[in-house]
């Protein structure tokens, strides 16, 4: 073997040690959960809007104390639940039926909890619709929780 060869078969090894690297984080990156709210503290409910079923638009966001305290019992709900990465871009939550948007902000941003009416799971992303969204696996349990904790507010406005 000359040197030149030796020097191509160590550049190949490299170079397959670095693509191997990546597969290997692409794919825990894409397979292992993440909280859906990562620090529930921190994280504040802004609002929620809910499409009901004879198309009307509802929106509710905490202003009294004790609609904070149950913004705040739905943010330590959302913690307990996680979310599994995708690449599917954020730009997608917003096509489609939806039936109930949520609106978060943290410390460093905003998220965007999207539960639609035909998927089986939601999506989250960040509020300015760049990057991937993360699949929130059997939503429906999220969204009844959710609607249980507003539905008296948004029955005694109406």
């Amino acid at each position: 073997m000359t040197e030149k060869d030796t020097q191509t078969r160590l550049w190949q090894e490299i170079t397959g040690m670095v693509v191997a690297a990546v597969i290997l984080v692409m794919a825990a990156w894409l397979l292992v959960p993440e909280p859906l709210v990562g620090n529930p503290t921190q994280t504040e409910l802004l609002s929620i809007r809910v499409e009901t079923t004879d198309q009307r638009v509802l929106s509710w966001k905490p202003r009294t104390v004790v609609q904070r305290q149950t913004a705040r019992a739905i943010v330590d709900y959302m913690a307990t639940l996680h979310k599994h990465n995708t690449l599917l871009p954020a730009k997608q939550v917003w096509r489609g039926e939806k039936s109930m948007v949520i609106h978060l902000r943290t410390e460093d941003d905003y998220q965007v909890v999207v539960l639609g009416k035909a998927e089986e799971n939601g999506l989250a992303c960040g509020q300015d619709g760049l990057g991937l969204a993360g699949q929130v696996p059997a939503c429906q349990n999220l969204e009844e929780y959710i609607w249980d904790q507003i539905q008296e507010d948004l029955s005694a406005r109406s």
